[in-house]
């Protein structure tokens, strides 16, 4: 008899697909893209068992902000609000200067200090954490006809005599 291993893997490349568009497009409908870096960087790698999205570390900032006690630890960060305040002016938003824009960061944080057209306040929520919601619905679906499916293909049944 030969153990048959369960694999999920065609339905998590499936929701992966699907997925990734998602989060990019939730990105662009709260208007939290300027260069481009972080919306690229979201991909997913499916295996038998594991359905797992990626993308640059600092992704969950755009939904949570960050305070001031964060921005300082990190070390490159003038460079990178400097690549955000020029991607801000390269689609011709009306943004303050680096110099300016970081020193507020580094006063007060980001989550009430960087609004944009659609949150005033700062952060974005909602721009992950309705993506990942939207995701898990799909996967717990997707799993429970696939598992019916699969152990039906592996059982053997014989009548009673």
């Amino acid at each position: 008899m030969t153990k048959e291993k369960l694999s999920f893997k065609k339905s998590f490349d499936v929701i992966g697909k699907e997925g990734v568009p998602r989060y990019k497009q939730s990105l662009e409908n709260h208007d939290r893209v300027a260069t481009g870096k972080t919306k690229n960087s979201i991909r997913y790698v499916a295996t038998d068992n594991k359905l797992t999205f990626y993308a640059l570390d600092h992704i969950r900032d755009l939904e949570t902000g960050q305070t001031a006690a964060q921005v300082q630890s990190k070390n490159p960060f003038f460079a990178q609000i400097e690549a955000w305040v020029e991607g801000r002016r390269s689609r011709g938003d009306n943004v303050p200067g680096a110099k300016a824009t970081l020193s507020m960061i580094l006063k007060h944080g980001w989550n009430t200090t960087l609004p944009n057209r659609t949150n005033p306040n700062g952060g974005t929520k909602g721009i992950i954490t309705d993506i990942d919601d939207l995701i898990i619905a799909q996967t717990k679906e997707s799993l429970a006809k696939d598992t019916k499916s699969q152990i039906l293909k592996t059982l053997k049944t014989t009548k009673p005599s």
